[in-house]
């Protein structure tokens, strides 16, 4: 079982998650667009936001 300072830095952080895909998103890329949807449309990280999150996943499956 890891300490708990171990734990501390493998464990994902949601909010700092959500902001890399923000970037990703802002950049074009695709799975951000699709990564923050998905974290949008469920609350992870960030609140939930429905109507955005189905814009970024309608943009992620029209770009692929």
């Amino acid at each position: 079982r890891p300490s708990a300072a171990a734990a501390s830095r493998t464990s994902p952080d949601p909010a700092k998650s959500v902001a890399c895909f923000e970037a990703a998103a802002e950049q074009g890329d695709v799975l951000g667009k699709f990564a923050l949807g998905e974290c949008l449309l469920l609350g992870k990280g960030t609140a939930p936001n429905p109507k955005r999150a189905v814009a970024l996943l309608r943009e992620a499956t029209f770009i692929a």
